[in-house]
Parts: structure tokens; C-alpha cells; sequence
């Protein structure tokens, strides 16, 4: 899994309270930041396409497959 927020990584809240907070920052778990963010979207974007085109194929080559057995029949 992985975290995204404005500002990478994560901060304790300050003893002097929420004022001194960095906007865009986690207070729980580090992440990464939105620049980052971007490009790891885009890379899971194109290797869920990838996967989806080779299910797609090997199910048109099974599909082809019974087809062409069904007629040697």
C-alpha cells in the first residue's frame, strides 16, 4: 500500500498544538508526495492496461481455440 498526501513523509503534532502544523503533511503514516504521486498512478495506469490486453487475448485464443476444435468435429 501506498500513502499519498500534498507533502511527503509525516510530523508529530506539536506540543504547542495544530497551529504549528505543516499543511498537506500526515500526522500518522509517512507518504509520498503529489509529484510523486503522478507518475505512480500513471505507471499502475499502464500495467493494468497491459494486463487487461493479454486477458483480452488469451481469452480470444481460447475462445478461437474451442471454435476450431467445435468444427473439426
Amino acid at each position: 500500500m501506498i500513502e499519498s498526501n500534498l507533502v511527503e513523509g509525516r510530523q508529530d503534532i506539536p506540543a504547542a498544538g495544530m497551529a504549528g502544523l505543516i499543511y498537506g503533511q500526515s500526522v500518522t503514516d509517512a507518504c509520498i508526495d503529489w509529484q510523486t504521486t503522478v507518475p505512480v498512478l500513471e505507471r499502475l495506469r499502464e500495467g493494468v492496461r497491459g494486463r487487461r490486453e493479454r486477458i483480452r487475448n488469451t481469452t480470444q485464443q481460447s475462445t478461437h481455440a474451442v471454435f476450431i476444435d467445435r468444427l473439426a468435429l
